[in-house]
């Protein structure tokens, strides 16, 4: 498949947007414009995107004065400074860039509560802006069906009761109903969200393997996101013949720590037999998560069950419910097979808390399980499990 120019593609989108009017037709001169970027767990190229969004807002009536960008840390740890210059690139001289927070109630604002009683407290930052644009990208999610779109809202600068709630949403559902599924309840409270918020517009992207711009997709943040899905899918969603005894899978490239690299484990869960084993490769150098944050829910919660969980949150003993729901979907999963996890930035200790096993290698993980299941047992490797989704016939 030829690629495209990217420059010429990310510009293609701009002027030819999805249920939307062109961005230099906007009329935004005088307006605050808030620009909401993902963080490091993302491959988002922002870096290309935002020297030529900011130059197609500018023929809109921009002042350089007006303009401010929010990274959507969601409930990540906060991205420093030289991490802000290799994401964002050299604009982040000339433009101010905020990291969002999640937990400071003083810089959130409280909305309102959505239908189904979800309470938004959203980014000050970006509820005080006049224009609203977020840029992501569009892969599989074990949780949302798949990022992009109005994530960058809904966790992206919400608050923690806002993303607790959504995320509970999620914790319902096994995630093979969920991952890779575009109408999804949980998307539909997050869509719920970014509509209250009024997000203006969206920049998403589809890439390969190696990172590289497939396609653009400007526009209304619900229509260019499925439009963006609907070509994600030839990409990431594949039918195997069968399911695997085994399953390898590699985290690769968001692996910073287990909070993002767990996601390698449902999209092996998709491939696996019942009673089998996934074997996740992971380096989450920054351990179970970045900066600490849902870190001791894990070592509390962690190893619970999907029922004793359930009894927990009923008895309203949980501090931290957005950690506890993805605890209840990996909980899912490890009654069904079992996982190993091979990895330099896991402890024994830490692998405890997971309620997983911890090997020091690969070859070691695959002769026992192997030991196992016999030496006719089927294996799957996913290479980039956290953004392969894998269905099965």
């Amino acid at each position: 498949m030829r690629l495209p120019e990217e420059k010429a593609e990310i510009k293609r989108s701009f002027s030819n947007p999805v249920s939307s009017q062109p961005i230099s037709n906007m009329s935004i001169c005088g307006k605050k414009v808030v620009l909401i970027g993902d963080d490091i767990t993302r491959s988002t190229p922002v870096d290309k995107i935002l020297p030529l969004l900011i130059k197609e807002l500018q023929k809109a009536g921009l002042k350089q004065e007006d303009l401010k960008i929010v990274i959507a840390l969601g409930t990540h740890r906060p991205m420093k400074p030289s991490e802000v210059k290799s994401k964002y690139g050299e604009v982040v001289e000339q433009v101010e860039v905020v990291n969002h927070d999640f937990a400071d109630k003083e810089k959130l604002v409280f909305l309102e509560k959505t239908k189904q009683g979800t309470p938004i407290w959203i980014n000050r930052e970006v509820y005080e802006a006049e224009v609203r644009i977020g840029i992501g990208d569009i892969v599989p999610h074990n949780l949302a069906g798949w990022t992009g779109g109005a994530k960058i809202i809904q966790p992206g600068v919400s608050g923690e009761e806002t993303t607790a709630h959504t995320h509970l949403i999620s914790a319902r559902y096994d995630p093979k109903d969920l991952l890779g599924k575009a109408e999804n309840p949980m998307r539909h409270e997050m869509e719920e969200v970014a509509k209250r918020v009024k997000l203006d517009m969206i920049v998403n992207t589809v890439l390969n393997r190696k990172g590289r711009i497939i396609k653009a997709f400007t526009g209304d943040y619900i229509k260019a996101h499925r439009a963006g899905v609907k070509l994600a899918e030839k990409i990431y969603c594949y039918t195997a013949p069968s399911k695997a005894d085994i399953v390898v899978a590699s985290s690769y490239p968001m692996d910073i720590d287990y909070w993002v690299a767990a996601k390698g484990i449902v999209s092996g869960y998709l491939a696996l037999k019942e009673g089998g084993t996934i074997i996740l490769v992971t380096p989450c150098h920054e351990g179970v998560s970045a900066g600490n944050i849902h870190t001791e829910t894990f070592k509390e919660l962690g190893d619970y069950s999907y029922g004793l969980l359930q009894q927990e949150m009923k008895k309203r003993n949980i501090r931290d419910f957005i950690a506890a729901s993805v605890i209840m979907v990996l909980a899912r999963i490890k009654e069904k097979g079992k996982v190993i996890v091979v990895s330099e930035g896991l402890t024994d200790r830490m692998c405890e808390w997971l309620g997983v096993t911890k090997m020091d290698d690969l070859q070691e993980a695959l002769r026992e399980t192997f030991s196992r299941y016999g030496s006719k047992a089927k294996v799957a490797v996913l290479t980039h499990a956290n953004l392969v989704m894998k269905s099965m016939t």
